[in-house]
């Protein structure tokens, strides 16, 4: 898959960051373990399938507090709910 690809084609990357979110239905204690465990399932998925050392791959969950579209459609709410994969040289706070 293209985040396997992509992983693997930045080789030299300490760590990359594994970022889920989520829409803003729901409480924020629902949201926060959802984009945790979103994360952490592209992260298992990744390892189990591709090979990838899970040590390089650093999983946080950021539940519904940064949204990229509106969540007031059904559309936005969609590009919402989402896996980001970010580059870190140093590991993620």
């Amino acid at each position: 898959d293209r985040a396997a690809a992509f992983i693997k084609k930045h080789s030299q990357v300490p760590y990359m960051l594994i970022a889920g979110h989520t829409d803003h239905t729901g409480d924020a204690a629902y949201n926060q373990k959802l984009s945790e465990d979103r994360a952490r399932s592209v992260r298992d998925y990744l390892v189990a399938n591709y090979g990838i050392d899970g040590k390089r791959l650093l999983v946080r969950g950021y539940g519904k507090s940064r949204p990229v579209a509106t969540n007031k459609t059904k559309e936005g709410r969609y590009q919402n709910r989402r896996v980001e994969i970010v580059c870190c040289i140093l590991p993620p706070e």
